[in-house]
């Protein structure tokens, strides 16, 4: 579906096909008013349109890969999303040293998550009950 969302920045006509051609206008071709799959300039229409909404939320292309971008809000907590590979990441570090310091815990044993990243959840690991 992503691809006929883009919009087209440029006049594309194209002849009917050969399984829709109206008898009465055979002669005639159409203008293009949205994209479509195949269509050479889909997936970069597509591109634009997917970065100018991410924008809008405040997300920001990494100048080193331009499908990853970053978030950050005022507290310090980071969100990344590499749209290449449909990772969404976040990064506390920023956040837990300033709660670190305003609860005078710097020197506090650290750890690189709170759960081990060879876990692999599943749904059957979900609460049976509503909380």
């Amino acid at each position: 579906m992503a691809y006929v969302n883009g919009d087209l920045d440029e006049e594309i006509f194209m002849k009917q096909s050969d399984h829709f051609i109206d008898q009465k206008l055979s002669g005639y071709v159409y203008k293009l008013q949205r994209s479509l799959y195949g269509l050479k300039q889909a997936g970069k229409q597509w591109l634009c349109k997917l970065d100018e909404k991410l924008k809008s939320f405040g997300l920001n292309p990494l100048s080193s890969h331009k499908c990853v971008y970053k978030f950050r809000n005022s507290k310090g907590i980071e969100f990344s999303q590499n749209v290449k590979n449909g990772q969404i990441t976040r990064s506390q570090s920023k956040y837990i040293e300033n709660v670190q310091e305003k609860s005078n815990i710097q020197v506090a044993k650290t750890v690189k998550t709170p759960l081990d990243p060879s876990v692999k959840l599943t749904k059957e690991m979900r609460p049976k009950t509503e909380a």
